[in-house]
């Protein structure tokens, strides 16, 4: 393994003096090819590093704007939210005033019934006097007729 190493270490120096860089164990490669294949990817770096920056500024921008967004949102819900408690508020107040007339009104049609029950009772003794006495006087002509 040591000779492997030496005899690649030598074909370097050999490389390097004949103005070539040895790459791997079986490519040559000149300094030219590499000089040129390293701004190829100095520039294929840089234009990523662009495009990163764009995306990041995209990004930034986007996210401001979702910020601004959800700002508003955040606002309007709350404003949704007092104006739903203002509402629950007023039907609740509502319902409890239309609770207590309700009630109100129940106990008047509840005496009105019981007034109206006794006066309907007084009205069938009232006819039931009326029929007795109309019945009396019928039999009283059938009866005085028949005598």
């Amino acid at each position: 393994m040591d000779g492997d190493r030496r005899q690649l270490e030598r074909q370097n120096l050999e490389a390097l003096s004949l103005g070539k860089i040895w790459r791997s164990n079986t490519q040559v490669v000149t300094i030219d090819e590499r000089l040129e294949a390293l701004t190829a990817r100095r520039e294929a770096l840089t234009l990523n590093v662009e495009m990163m920056h764009a995306a990041q500024s995209y990004i930034h921008d986007n996210h401001e704007d979702t910020q601004k967004e959800f700002k508003i949102l955040l606002r309007s819900r709350a404003l949704m939210s007092e104006s739903l408690d203002q509402r629950t508020r007023r039907v609740s107040e509502s319902l409890n005033k239309l609770t207590s007339r309700m009630s109100e009104s129940f106990e008047k049609l509840t005496s009105r019934m019981i007034e109206l029950a006794e006066a309907q009772q007084q009205t069938d003794r009232r006819m039931d006097v009326l029929i007795l006495t109309v019945d009396e006087i019928v039999r009283g002509r059938h009866g005085g007729s028949k005598s």
